[in-house]
């Protein structure tokens, strides 16, 4: 393994789901739920903090939210 071709991750998932590779489709959806879980529970303390009426909270939570997804879609 002297050169790392590197392959994007879309042409991947095509690359799986065309070949019938379920392991590697199972493992990938894995993957997206455990790195979606804390982004999701961020929104949700956000949600929870505007029902309870905490304003200060709710955008410290949102602020959060934000750059976590930021973070994510810039790499």
């Amino acid at each position: 393994y002297r050169d790392y071709d590197p392959i994007p991750f879309w042409e991947l998932i095509h690359f799986y789901i065309r070949s019938g590779n379920i392991g590697g489709i199972i493992s990938f959806v894995g993957l997206a739920g455990l790195v979606s879980l804390p982004v999701w529970r961020v929104f949700l303390t956000g949600v929870l903090f505007i029902k309870q009426k905490e304003r200060g909270l709710a955008v410290i939570a949102f602020i959060v939210f934000t750059l976590l997804v930021v973070s994510f879609l810039l790499g």
